[in-house]
């Protein structure tokens, strides 16, 4: 997934998606060019987890 694609799913914004990999909260599988990748299984741990609090 592309980080607008996950910013999209999670209901936030790019930026925020950059703070949470600079935290290692959410973790970029892969960067092309400007770009993360992330992978599915991820995002959705990440928000199952986000959820539960």
């Amino acid at each position: 997934m592309t980080t607008q694609e996950v910013a999209n799913l999670l209901g936030c914004s790019r930026q925020n998606i950059k703070q949470l990999v600079d935290h290692n909260t959410l973790v970029s599988f892969k960067v092309l060019g400007q770009d993360r990748i992330f992978l599915k299984s991820e995002v959705d741990e990440y928000k199952t987890a986000r959820a539960s609090k």
